[in-house]
């Protein structure tokens, strides 16, 4: 019987039917590996952590059980259970919570040993999502020619299997043409992600925050919505910033909730983002 309980709600993931999935399951029958994983798909990072937690800790539970922290916010202890795992998954996921924690430049190690091993394994999967890792701690530089020269390769990648385009690297590669200059093509690129993207997936946040890139009057408030109810921090904090660009009180909510989650690596940028929203409130008022 469990096992035809999750067959159900891994064919209602399937089907993008979330609210039906969730009521298809059990409790009792997610504490597995398959169980956290049908979680992982409705966006429930946290309940997957949860149940990773509590299993024999293998290398592929380690690996997923980060990733699961990562996602609800607590990338010191993704970094605790990684531990000195060493492989090329073991250091992508080493690089996204130091990213998430705001320690991009020991990520930039990390996602190069990710890519270099996801290009000697002819690991498809790996090397795609170091290319928009590393494209997203470009971005993060302000280097956006060289973003999109880097997230080429994913494409290329694509193209080789036979396969579309990752949508998260599709939106990083939409904001990396933007920041180059070109909305028109970045927009276009965007809604390409956004239309290859599920709602529970986090290529469908990227790509709204791609999309407002590229049209700065896109209203991001419904995305903000989404990762509070899916209780994903850091994302939710990437939307608070945008949103504080033009408004500065959410901003400063942003703020205030990396203080909170202790992630001093972004309190800098939230700080610009306050005083440049500061700034053109007082223009704005003087005109």
């Amino acid at each position: 019987m469990p096992i035809e309980r999750l067959n159900r709600a891994r064919a209602l993931v399937q089907q993008r039917q979330w609210g039906e999935a969730e009521a298809a399951l059990n409790l009792d029958d997610l504490f597995s590996l398959e169980g956290a994983a049908i979680l992982w798909e409705l966006g429930r990072a946290a309940q997957a952590a949860q149940i990773l937690g509590a299993l024999e800790p293998t290398f592929q539970v380690r690996i997923n059980h980060a990733a699961a922290l990562t996602r609800s916010g607590h990338g010191q202890d993704a970094l605790e259970v990684l531990g000195d795992l060493q492989g090329g998954w073991p250091s992508l996921r080493r690089a996204n919570a130091l990213w998430h924690l705001g320690d991009s430049s020991l990520a930039e190690s990390e996602v190069e040993l990710a890519l270099t091993a996801g290009r000697v394994e002819n690991d498809a999967k790996l090397a795609v999502a170091a290319i928009w890792q590393k494209g997203e701690l470009a971005l993060e530089r302000e280097d956006g020619k060289g973003a999109v020269f880097i997230l080429a390769e994913g494409l290329k990648i694509a193209e080789l299997i036979g396969q579309e385009a990752d949508p998260y690297l599709l939106a990083v590669l939409s904001e990396a043409q933007a920041f180059w200059g070109n909305r028109e093509k970045a927009g276009k690129t965007a809604q390409k992600a956004l239309e290859r993207s599920s709602e529970r997936h986090l290529s469908f946040v990227r790509s709204h925050l791609a999309i407002q890139s590229a049209n700065p009057d896109h209203d991001l408030k419904p995305l903000l919505e989404h990762t509070q109810k899916l209780g994903w921090p850091f994302w939710e904090i990437q939307i608070l910033l945008r949103i504080g660009q033009k408004d500065p009180a959410s901003a400063l909510e942003g703020l205030e909730k990396i203080r909170k989650l202790g992630l001093l690596g972004l309190l800098e940028r939230a700080q610009e983002v306050i005083t440049l929203g500061l700034n053109r409130s007082l223009e704005l008022g003087e005109e």
